[in-house]
């Protein structure tokens, strides 16, 4: 998104980030980009739609405070009833009339909410619970010559990065990382592919 930004004129086009799933009608957070988002870590998903409500919980279903990961929960006129005929994974889909996204996200103090990444694609390492999106954004941003990364977990102790790219300077790369992620998160290896696997859902492959 900070790539489309750079060749626009923010002053007078308007350009947005909103998130969704198909569940609650694709559209339910929105965050309109500002010229400082360019220097952003993170572009922020947003706010809630004003007919659709967050909420932000840790693993025992409490709020988190600011600055802390979770799973985000959304209700709201947009949400769906349930899946038809479905009422096993209707039941496990919901908490109260939340509907469980699965996505792990942060919110500040502002309220901003930021996408982490996939709860089911969480990376246990040596202890430490891991968010493969955050060192995959990381990667993205340290070059424009990457186009797409996927870090995957390889035997037990070990981070592997695959890169969708060219002319990338590992070192670089990796000192990039260092710079920006804790210690445990940084890939032992970056291995840099003409074009990554995706699955039948055209998505990145994970487990090809």
């Amino acid at each position: 998104m900070k790539r489309i930004a750079q060749h626009l004129d923010l002053n007078t086009v308007s350009l947005y980030n909103l998130y969704g799933p198909a569940e609650c009608t694709l559209g339910s957070v929105y965050h309109e980009f500002k010229v400082d988002d360019i220097e952003r870590g993170v572009i922020p998903i947003g706010l809630p739609f004003p007919n659709m409500q967050a909420q932000v919980l840790d693993q025992f279903y409490q709020w988190t405070v600011p600055g802390m990961k979770g799973e985000l929960f959304l209700d709201g006129i947009q949400r769906f009833p349930g899946y038809f005929g479905r009422d096993d994974l209707t039941k496990s889909a919901f908490y109260g009339s939340f509907y469980r996204t699965g996505d792990i996200v942060r919110m500040d103090k502002q309220g901003l909410l930021s996408y982490i990444g996939r709860k089911d694609n969480q990376i246990k390492l040596r202890g430490q619970r891991i968010e493969p999106g955050e060192i995959e954004r990381c990667v993205l941003e340290a070059s424009p010559h990457i186009s797409k990364c996927v870090v995957v977990k390889w035997e037990d102790n070990h981070l592997i990065a695959y890169i969708e790219g060219f002319d990338v300077d590992e070192d670089k790369l990796r000192k990039h990382c260092q710079s920006r992620l804790p210690i445990f998160m940084i890939p032992s290896a970056f291995i840099v592919l003409e074009k990554l696997p995706l699955n039948a859902n055209g998505k990145l492959d994970r487990k090809g």
